[in-house]
């Protein structure tokens, strides 16, 4: 009988420890993707697909020339689906990292330039929307464009622009949207980097008894070293 009551409260205590090891919410686990790192060099974009983490999915690709030598270079976003199901000991998906690389066209397949898990905003970063993350662009300048959109009653909106310049890429330009559905006012912001020069525009929206004119204005800001894909992370 001891014996028996020994193994019960073995079966249960050694449950009672798996079953706080994958429901602990308060400490999780950390992300398998946000200590990835993309290979240095691949073949094709099967062989980058089978160095992913469990579950990891390309959220995004897009080709073009970003450095003028007339090959084809690659930009890769990758993500964790979004609201999966807390099991296996992982954590909530939504604010994971998403990872992006660019990756150089060569005569063999691709060369990593550079990772960066800041350009592109988490998962769960977008409020209402969900995954704020809305697309890749490379653009007729080859530049690399990233969109973000989100936010619920007040909205927001991001373009980033990057230019490879030194041997990585840079923030050129950028603009940002913030508006709201209560009065439809809203604000846009866009700026240059490389000539400081700086453009808003603006509405106070409408009420029941007026509609305000939009407003525009411009200045100079003072020119500064660019900022790095890998060191900038848009203001969520």
């Amino acid at each position: 009988m001891k014996l028996f009551t020994f193994a019960v409260f073995s079966v249960l205590f050694l449950y009672s420890i798996s079953f706080s090891q994958t429901t602990d919410l308060n400490n999780p686990p950390p992300h398998e993707i946000d200590s990835y790192q993309f290979p240095k060099s691949i073949t094709s974009l099967q062989t980058l697909f089978a160095t992913f983490p469990k579950r990891v999915d390309t959220s995004a690709t897009v080709i073009g020339d970003l450095n003028n030598d007339g090959i084809q270079d690659l930009v890769v976003v990758i993500t964790y689906p979004f609201l999966v199901d807390y099991d296996e000991n992982m954590p909530y998906d939504g604010d994971a990292m998403v990872p992006l690389a660019v990756y150089l066209g060569t005569k063999d397949g691709y060369s990593l330039l550079v990772q960066s898990n800041n350009a592109v905003l988490c998962t769960g970063c977008g409020g209402i929307f969900g995954n704020p993350f809305s697309g890749l662009e490379i653009n007729k300048k080859n530049q690399l464009l990233i969109y973000h959109y989100g936010g619920s009653s007040e909205r927001w909106a991001y373009t980033d622009v990057y230019e490879f310049r030194n041997d990585n890429m840079y923030l050129v330009e950028n603009s940002f949207t913030n508006s709201t559905t209560h009065n439809m006012s809203y604000t846009t912001v866009w700026t240059n980097y490389l000539t400081g020069q700086q453009e808003s525009v603006w509405s106070n929206g409408e009420t029941k008894k007026k509609r305000y004119k939009e407003k525009k204005s411009k200045k100079k800001l003072k020119i500064k070293p660019l900022t790095s894909i890998d060191n900038y992370e848009p203001i969520n």
